[in-house]
């Protein structure tokens, strides 16, 4: 299928922030194209119920997209041809639900998406990775089952725990010696050894530690291996 991948440039317009706490790892924010450095010819966007909807491929009569609000979800794309639908996981390429197509058809479509995971992969880090470098954490609470940060534009992400076994295994007082890496855009906690970005944080990525290196750090810290380096 002949295909053409389009690649905006984009700038994140922070809106109002709503009012009453928020516990979100979705930004809001209004995405616009910088149309100083994007080839506006190439970009398709369409507005539904207020949200910018960029094409990022096209091939024969099938659109792939994302929905503008899709970044507080693991990477993903959406795929149109006339009033069907589907949606795809990325990592793996996963079919999470379709309708309208036939089952020869979206195995079909499932088989496209795998052949072209990278250049859909690159797409959406450069579609929702605008604006994120600019986000720094500026405080940090750790409770018994959520991590929790304020940002530097105003919001609060919240995480399960779990997601960072260190600090999940890590007692109060060590929870919470941290400290800023750079200007915010990590955390550090010294006697835990673990760092996690504010990228991460936004856009709800747990920690990728493997099973064994994470049972080293156990037995490190029981003293039954001396620690390295």
């Amino acid at each position: 299928m002949q295909q053409t991948l389009l690649r905006p440039r984009l700038r994140v317009k922070p809106c109002p922030r709503p009012q009453g706490p928020i516990f979100l790892a979705t930004p809001y924010a209004q995405v616009q194209v910088d149309t100083s450095t994007a080839n506006t010819q190439s970009i398709d966007w369409l507005t539904l119920s207020g949200e910018a909807i960029p094409t990022i491929l096209r091939s024969g009569p099938y659109r792939f997209f994302f929905y503008a609000g899709d970044r507080g979800e693991p990477p993903h794309v959406h795929v149109e041809r006339g009033d069907n639908v589907a949606k795809f996981w990325l990592s793996p390429v996963r079919l999470e639900y379709s309708g309208g197509f036939s089952r020869t058809e979206i195995r079909r479509v499932e088989q496209f998406v795998d052949e072209n995971r990278e250049k859909l992969l690159r797409g959406w880090n450069e579609y929702f990775s605008a604006g994120i470098k600019a986000m720094k954490a500026q405080r940090v609470l750790v409770t018994d089952d959520a991590l929790i940060v304020d940002l530097s534009d105003g919001r609060t992400v919240s995480v399960p725990l779990v997601w960072f076994p260190h600090l999940l295994h890590g007692t109060a007082s060590e929870r919470n010696h941290w400290r800023l890496v750079g200007d915010g855009e990590g955390i550090h906690w010294p006697e835990l050894d673990e760092d996690v970005s504010v990228e991460n944080l936004i856009f709800g990525n747990p920690s990728g530690e493997s099973q064994q290196s994470f049972q080293r750090w156990l037995d490190r810290r029981a003293g039954r291996v001396p620690s390295q380096g």
